[in-house]
């Protein structure tokens, strides 16, 4: 909701694309839609949020890295 978004300082309604990778031996793996949401604390993930602001798309682009990820995983997340 519009009046949600600007209450809480969001960047936009939350109509953006949301796209999500596992670091998976160093490499990126996208995760389905249907793990989104699921971090587990021995892996790393990149999050990558698209939105638009009259016409021109943004980027915020978030790094979860797990508690027990490897230094590997961390060092290829960041």
């Amino acid at each position: 909701k519009p009046e949600v978004a600007a209450q809480e300082r969001m960047v936009d309604d939350g109509n953006g694309k949301v796209e999500v990778w596992r670091i998976e031996n160093l490499e990126l793996v996208p995760v389905e839609h249907q793990w989104y949401g699921f971090f587990y604390g021995g892996d790393c993930y990149l999050v990558l949020y698209t939105y638009k602001i009259h016409g021109k798309p943004h980027y915020i682009l978030y790094i979860w890295q797990g508690r027990h990820a490897s230094k590997d995983e961390v060092t290829a997340s960041a």
